[in-house]
């Protein structure tokens, strides 16, 4: 354990982008399950890697552009340097913090798009379909679905020959599969071994099934028109310009640069004309 306030300020800002790039991650591959040590392990190495190039940017803006940025030299020796100089070591901080945490964005934006991945991951298709996949058609179709909700259409195929037909409202995902259950909502359809479907009454609201009686899960995903009364949580509303602005400099790989840019830019300029 760091034994310093200093040790334990430089292991909090190494983990910062690590953490950053493990919360994005977890974004796009829920449901997984790893020991404590494999994901501490991928923090820490990932904060390392990304500390480290942004060190390297800061390094060089302070000794080829003079930027106004912390002695490390006096950091370490001076033991009043940080109270002698405390805006230059605050703002030296946030800089090194927005600019490893930009870089840890832009690192997980511009790998691979998730999902496209050829290995084999340990991922329910359930979890891929149902939470990840959804999320994607949600975002990449936002402005399309202004005053709708997205819905996810499925076809649950039992091993007996028959079927239900709804909409998915929820499903377990983090037990084991046997123990797995989906529950669909209206509008409820029953298919019989002959393919028939017949509407369910319209008293029963939903319909609970076990995972260890499907055979298939057939998925489409659907909008439905939505009034401005119902208040449903999946209803997909215009988006703000400072919100599209925000989306853009944080998710999007040219923001993500743009923002990069700026951010070492600013304190070079600074250190040329001072």
């Amino acid at each position: 354990m760091p034994a310093t306030p200093i040790a334990v300020a430089i292991f909090l800002l190494v983990a910062v982008p690590g953490v950053v790039l493990e919360l994005l991650r977890q974004r796009t591959r829920p449901g997984r399950h790893e020991s404590v040590f494999v994901e501490t392990s991928r923090v820490l190495l990932g904060g390392v890697a990304v500390s480290g190039v942004s060190l390297v940017a800061l390094g060089l803006l302070r000794t080829a552009a003079g930027a106004p940025l912390v002695d490390p030299r006096a950091l370490v020796l001076r033991p009043a340097y940080v109270v002698d100089n405390l805006w230059l070591v605050g703002g030296s901080t946030e800089l090194f913090l927005s600019v490893s945490t930009t870089l840890a964005a832009l690192y997980h934006y511009s790998t691979a798009y998730p999902g496209l991945h050829a290995g084999i991951v340990p991922e329910s298709a359930w979890v891929t379909v149902f939470a990840r996949w959804a999320n994607q058609v949600a975002v990449a179709n936002a402005d399309q679905l202004v005053g709708k909700r997205l819905v996810t259409q499925v076809q649950v195929d039992l091993e007996d020959g028959t079927a239900y037909i709804g909409t998915r409202e929820s499903y377990s995902a983090d037990v084991p599969q046997d123990n797995r259950e989906i529950v669909l909502t209206r509008p409820l359809l029953r298919v019989d071994a002959k393919g028939d479907a017949q509407p369910l009454d319209a008293k029963w609201q939903h319909v609970i099934i076990s995972n260890t009686r499907v055979s298939a899960i057939r998925v489409l995903f659907t909008t439905t028109a939505s009034s401005g009364d119902t208040g449903g949580g999946g209803t997909v509303r215009g988006t703000p310009r400072v919100t599209k602005v925000a989306r853009f400099l944080t998710t999007d790989r040219r923001g993500l640069w743009l923002l990069l840019f700026a951010q070492l830019a600013i304190p070079a300029v600074i250190g040329f004309v001072r």
